[in-house]
């Protein structure tokens, strides 16, 4: 430990960065196996070789990684477009886990399409929790990883199939705010205004009149770049008695 102190003490500040930037790149597993199986280099010259050296086997592993999670995923489409589900499930997983560790922004723009994929296999499978979880999981990552905004199309696709899942679980004006975003989106999506007309009739009629705030706000699609973002509207007032019966009422015709 004190000879690493001492070595790192005598790299250049440009050396030090960028033996921190291959650090952060880097699989945690690779860095422990590749110290278990090297020698510490006893002078600077040596470790920037090293760490050169390491930085190549890394790049050409994650490469590697993200070359075969590309296969699998192709490999997911054919099935999925042959109506094989549960195979096509079976790729995109496989995809997702090849690409954990990965922090390029290719990897994940790769790991949400694959998760994105494997919701719609969810759907054909009738697993309807899973395909809630994978397409909320997307939208939370989305307001986070503003690198990686939700293109137009990705967004209609998520609210349209988290709309679908969400239905099928009871939860219909869930449903119903899901398939406004997809709308708000883009209106001229024909799937999507005839799910959304088809849930408006399914309300209760207090439900179809409440506003909905729209989800759409708190995202940043790459389609939506410029635009002028919406004031935040009010907080929902506390209910009345009367409003939470009748609120138990309808959740309770929703679970039957």
């Amino acid at each position: 430990m004190e000879e690493m102190k001492r070595q790192v003490a005598g790299m250049s500040p440009d050396a030090i960065n960028s033996a921190m930037n291959m650090m952060k790149n880097a699989n945690p597993e690779d860095i422990k196996r590749q110290m278990k199986n090297q020698p510490m280099p006893s002078n600077t010259d040596e470790m920037k070789q090293h760490m050169n050296a390491f930085e190549q086997h890394t790049t050409s592993q994650n490469q590697y990684k993200y070359n075969a999670s590309l296969k699998l995923k192709t490999e997911g489409n054919a099935f999925f477009s042959a109506g094989k589900h549960a195979e096509a499930r079976e790729k995109y997983t496989l995809a997702k886990k090849n690409l954990s560790g990965l922090s390029s922004l290719e990897a994940r723009k790769l790991h949400r399409t694959c998760m994105l994929n494997e919701a719609a296999c969810c759907l054909g499978l009738e697993q309807w929790e899973d395909a809630a979880k994978l397409t909320s999981f997307i939208i939370i990552n989305a307001q986070s990883d503003t690198k990686n905004p939700l293109s137009t199309q990705q967004g209609v696709k998520v609210f349209y199939r988290r709309a679908r899942a969400f239905f099928m679980l009871g939860e219909k004006a869930q449903a119903y705010q899901d398939l406004l975003n997809a709308h708000n989106l883009d209106p001229n999506d024909e799937a999507v205004n005839r799910a959304l007309a088809g849930a408006k009739g399914e309300l209760d009629e207090e439900d179809r009149e409440k506003p909905i705030e729209s989800d759409v706000n708190k995202l940043e699609t790459s389609g939506s770049a410029g635009k002028k973002k919406e004031e935040p509207k009010e907080e929902p007032k506390e209910l009345t008695p009367e409003e939470q019966a009748a609120a138990e009422k309808r959740k309770k015709k929703n679970a039957k």
